[in-house]
């Protein structure tokens, strides 16, 4: 049997990472070489190249690395295809060549979060918060039966938890309705599974909100989340709402239909948290 084999190179953006098609060639050879004489042989059908270095440098499992196999991916039904990469940032520009080799579905004895989605759903005139959390092994392989706890932020504060099923994610809800007037957020503070261990080192993400990650990988994905008002249209009076990471200089302008300044309600030092501006349009013409 004759497989087709796809190389799909993810370099970084300065183009390190990338790979030689005489390299390529080279690894066909002893791709071939050690299966020869199982009854398969591989065959190379083409070669693509991607600069993109949040792709590149992606987590196993990560949200990231999801969109870039979807982005990459060619003819995957009939094709092998494989992508040399800077997985998990693993390599530097000094490496020759960045490639981490990890066989599908294998991984030791480690696990750790892959991804967070924040959600809200309706139910009447309030809203529950969701989220989805997704737990991997160090091969980037799904884990079942790990008991995912954490706290949920927004209305109030609330502790939750679940277990991953067998695509690794686990859906966890608030166990009561809310007004929804602040953003759900989740913080996982646990996993636990009766043969792996939790390495929180290796988190591509700890907490999530419904307008993304917060904290990625161990730092601050984003200092200023959800910046939304409500209501919007409003007649003379609006809430502007956002939440901070962390203590920031903050600067809120709001501009006319024509693109001029009518006011800065905002203009200095914030703490992290949750923070609600109320501005009034009254005695300003429409079209705020």
């Amino acid at each position: 049997m004759v497989i087709p084999v796809s190389i799909l190179v993810v370099a970084m953006d300065d183009g390190s990472c990338d790979v030689s098609d005489t390299q390529i060639y080279d690894q066909m050879d002893v791709l071939n070489a050690a299966y020869q004489g199982t009854g398969f042989s591989f065959t190379l059908a083409g070669i693509d190249r991607t600069y993109n270095s949040k792709w590149s440098s992606a987590r196993y499992g990560s949200r990231q690395a999801s969109r870039m196999k979807e982005a990459t991916s060619i003819d995957s039904t009939t094709t092998f295809n494989i992508r040399p990469a800077n997985i998990d940032g693993f390599d530097t520009p000094s490496r020759s060549s960045c490639i981490n080799v990890t066989e599908p579905g294998t991984g030791g004895s480690d696990m750790h979060m892959a991804d967070i989605v924040v959600t809200r759903t309706q139910s009447g005139r309030k809203y529950y918060g969701n989220a989805l959390v997704t737990i991997v092994n160090d091969g980037g392989a799904a884990v079942s039966g790990a008991t995912v706890s954490g706290v949920f932020t927004g209305d109030a504060t609330v502790s939750a938890s679940g277990v991953t099923g067998t695509g690794g994610t686990v859906a966890i809800r608030t166990g009561k309705k809310y007004t929804g007037t602040n953003e759900f957020c989740f913080e996982v503070t646990g996993v636990t599974h009766a043969s792996l261990g939790y390495d929180a080192g290796a988190n591509a993400v700890t907490k999530a909100c419904e307008s993304g990650d917060v904290f990625r990988g161990g730092e601050i994905a984003s200092p200023v989340l959800a910046f939304r008002n409500n209501p919007n249209p409003f007649n003379p009076m609006t809430v502007i709402e956002f939440n901070l990471a962390k203590d920031s200089e903050v600067l809120v302008r709001i501009y006319n239909a024509r693109g001029h300044l009518a006011d800065t309600p905002v203009a200095g030092t914030l703490t992290s948290g949750f923070h609600a501006i109320t501005w009034h349009a009254v005695d300003r013409p429409s079209g705020i």
